[in-house]
């Protein structure tokens, strides 16, 4: 195996002095078929034929992008006069091999790793990221100060080179961000973007970095990451969050100010790595733009159903008219997460649950939904259980008796009971009424809800998931 690549110079070389016109083909043979061999015969081709150096390194790489370190690396060796040239038109004829064209290159002379980058770079912008991960590849120490010379001489590959370096040498990632960072802080979004797009992985060891050293740019610059790559909404939260959970609220609410599109996505992003602050989240929202809070609150129960609850929480504490509103939506869009809404907005606006209740009170399974989660609530809190019921019997009498029947169902008998006496010193001599329609919805309500069970339809109020 070691025989192979002299030998493939040899054939090749006989090839050449019997037909030289033909030594690009032969070299984009050579490239194709034994990428191996390709740096070998490479050189042995370029000392034959110095002037023709840049043409069959073009060739090579257009044959074949898995060839091009080796290729690249022999320029340097033989004719290192034209590197920048047959670098450029390696790329040029195949920018698959911008990668590979930058690692031989800089492997074989490491000392001029950041001007052979920046040289690249600047005549090939599009493939920056892909020269970046090579220089990374080949030279990791030199990574951060050519990846800053880079975005310094171009700030609008800044991106690109951040995500390439990290995407070879993770270790320097956060290093390399922060530095062109702190030459550009208004680039800290197209970073961040880089990053999440070339390498998930350090997305948020980087985004952390990049708002903890620039607390007031955080809601900017996320604001552009996300845009620029909302699958990654996610892992630029987690960054965010691990910089300063307490600011996390006021980060999501400042991104809908700066950007309205990336606010649903960065809402959700924050809901599915931490649901604690779904709540304070939908809170912050609701009072800083309203307009927009039926969209992330949406956002976020898409990304962690779980959250309903929380969300429907917080905006009931600080807007309930707005609360229920959202949570129409929300439910209308998964009627299994009525029950959740409901808890969540008694525990801060008995009233604003009372009146959703009421309003869904025409959905079967919102009902059902509905009259579980409340009764298992009511469990721990009869008083809060029996204040809802009572709310609710005031705006729809028959919705009441029919949800307060089904509470009834999941609670366990001590709990019933004291549900029903603190009815009745709630509502005086109209529970008499309100007790004589729990009777007549009991047996279909008791029907309906054991149907749902027994398919295991309910959704446990606390953590979203079936009873």
């Amino acid at each position: 195996a070691e025989a192979a690549p002299e030998m493939a110079a040899n054939v090749t070389e006989s090839l050449m002095q019997a037909n030289p016109e033909a030594a690009n083909e032969m070299a984009a043979a050579v490239a194709e078929a034994n990428p191996d061999a390709a740096g070998e015969v490479a050189a042995m081709m370029m000392e034959a034929n110095p002037d023709e150096a840049t043409e069959i390194a073009a060739a090579m790489a257009a044959a074949n992008p898995d060839a091009a370190s080796a290729v690249a690396s022999a320029i340097i060796q033989t004719v290192p006069d034209q590197a920048a040239e047959a670098a450029n038109a390696m790329v040029e004829a195949n920018p698959d091999a911008a990668q590979g064209a930058a690692e031989g290159m800089i492997a074989a002379n490491p000392e001029a790793a950041q001007e052979i980058a920046m040289s690249m770079a600047e005549a090939n912008p599009d493939a920056a990221g892909d020269i970046a991960a090579g220089l990374a590849e080949a030279a990791p120490a030199a990574a951060v100060d050519a990846a800053s010379a880079m975005a310094e001489a171009n700030p609008d590959i800044a991106g690109d080179v951040a995500g390439g370096v990290a995407s070879q040498a993770p270790q320097v990632a956060v290093q390399c961000a922060g530095s062109i960072a702190e030459d550009s802080p208004e680039l800290a979004g197209d970073i961040a973007a880089g990053v999440a797009e070339a390498a998930p992985q350090m997305t948020g060891l980087v985004v952390q970095d990049l708002a903890e050293t620039n607390p007031e740019g955080a809601a900017a610059m996320v604001a552009t990451a996300v845009a620029a790559v909302p699958d990654a909404a996610a892992n630029i939260a987690q960054g965010v969050i691990a910089a300063d959970p307490q600011a996390a609220a006021q980060v999501a609410a400042q991104v809908a100010e700066i950007n309205p599109e990336a606010a649903a996505n960065v809402a959700g992003g924050m809901a599915q790595v931490a649901p604690s602050l779904a709540g304070e989240i939908a809170g912050a929202m609701a009072v800083s733009n309203p307009e927009l809070a039926g969209q992330v609150a949406q956002g976020m129960a898409d990304a962690n159903p779980a959250v309903a609850g929380q969300i429907a929480a917080g905006m009931a504490a600080v807007n309930p008219e707005l609360a229920g509103e959202v949570a129409n939506v929300m439910a209308e869009n998964n009627p299994a997460l009525a029950g959740q809404i409901v808890v969540g907005m008694a525990q801060g606006n008995p009233d604003a649950a009372a009146a959703f209740a009421s309003n869904m009170s025409g959905n079967e399974e919102m009902s059902g939904q509905i009259a579980a989660s409340m009764g298992q609530m009511a469990q721990s809190n009869p008083e809060m259980a029996a204040q809802f019921a009572a709310n609710m019997a005031d705006i729809n009498p028959e919705a009441a008796g029919e949800i307060a029947a089904g509470m009834t169902q999941v609670m366990g008998a001590q709990a019933a009971q004291m549900f029903n006496a603190n009815m009745g010193q709630m509502m005086g001599e109209d529970f008499a009424a309100m007790a004589d329609m729990m009777s007549s919805k009991m047996e279909d309500m008791s029907q309906m809800m054991g149907q749902m069970m027994q398919a295991g339809n309910f959704m446990n109020p606390g953590m979203g998931g079936p009873l």
